[in-house]
């Protein structure tokens, strides 16, 4: 998903609607509305969800907090286990043509799981774990890519996150806005400051960005 060109673009153009918000209101609507559609289907991806079952979002978490916990669960269970062996695979073959060539050309079989397990020795992390290229029991569920992103939301991404749903839930439920302590819950004391604190936080989960970054 973050990878495709529209979704860039769209990310993009939210980040131009931010810079040029007037009102702290429509900084903070613009801010939530595409970190709830990042998290949302940053756990589609997570849990694998093919995008081919209909309603596949239905089987996400409604609540933006809930969508934060369920992140926060999953990344605590999955840093428990070892590298997703299917993330370093060199290739995996049709059951069937899998027993036919096994048993047609043993040689030529020998030679390609040869080739890749000294391909896969070379990649994964644990180099044990090309010897067991079907044992999954102790493997991490999610891609280690996707893993790899999810672990650079810290604790103060995950507080940011819960400020701005606190802020929007002011933001769309309150006719009059006190700017101050709006931006008092993100502890800055200018919209300018906001705008940069909030797309800092999604750049960090949309463009792999090092925590450091700015």
């Amino acid at each position: 998903m973050f990878e495709q060109l529209d979704f860039a673009q769209h990310v993009e153009e939210v980040f131009k609607a931010i810079r040029s918000a007037r009102t702290t209101r429509q900084v903070i609507i613009e801010a939530w509305l595409l970190v709830d559609h990042v998290v949302t289907y940053f756990l589609r991806d997570g849990l694998q969800i093919p995008e081919r079952i209909d309603d596949a979002l239905s089987l996400v978490p409604w609540s933006f907090e809930n969508k934060l916990k369920l992140l926060k669960v999953l990344i605590k269970e999955e840093g428990g286990k070892l590298p997703n062996q299917k993330s370093y695979l060199a290739f995996e073959l049709h059951p069937e043509f899998h027993s036919q060539l096994i048993q047609g050309d043993p040689d030529l079989y020998e030679r390609l799981a040869t080739a890749a397990q000294d391909f896969e020795s070379s990649r994964c992390p644990d180099k044990s774990l090309a010897l067991m290229r079907n044992s999954f029991a102790h493997t991490r569920f999610v891609p280690e890519c996707w893993f790899e992103r999810a672990t650079r939301l810290d604790a103060q991404w995950f507080e940011n996150c819960r400020r701005l749903n606190k802020a929007r839930n002011t933001a769309a439920h309150h006719f009059r806005l006190n700017d101050r302590n709006l931006l008092a819950m993100f502890r800055v004391t200018t919209r300018a400051a906001l705008k940069t604190a909030l797309i800092k936080a999604i750049k960090l989960i949309v463009f792999e960005e090092p925590k450091s970054g700015g």
